[in-house]
């Protein structure tokens, strides 16, 4: 198999369920903590889109909702 017909087939599962009780002075929430501009999830996110990954799997936790909200924005660009 060709490596980018091997990438098309990759899934992408993301941990986002953490409070990032060490980072709760730059946010509530550790997948939306802002880094450079971005929050860690969207960073994930961006960087698997650009090495070709399309199918997403993203579990939640602690302020999943939030989370969610931010994430499927960015899955749909």
């Amino acid at each position: 198999m060709r490596e980018i017909e091997r990438i098309k087939l990759m899934k992408c599962l993301i941990i986002a369920a953490g409070r990032g009780s060490r980072l709760s002075s730059r946010g509530d929430s550790k997948p939306l903590v802002p880094l450079l501009g971005l929050s860690l999830i969207e960073r994930v996110i961006l960087t698997a889109k650009n090495a070709s990954l399309t199918d997403f799997y993203v579990v939640t936790g602690y302020n999943g909702e939030e989370v969610r909200d931010c994430q499927s924005s960015l899955l749909t660009k």
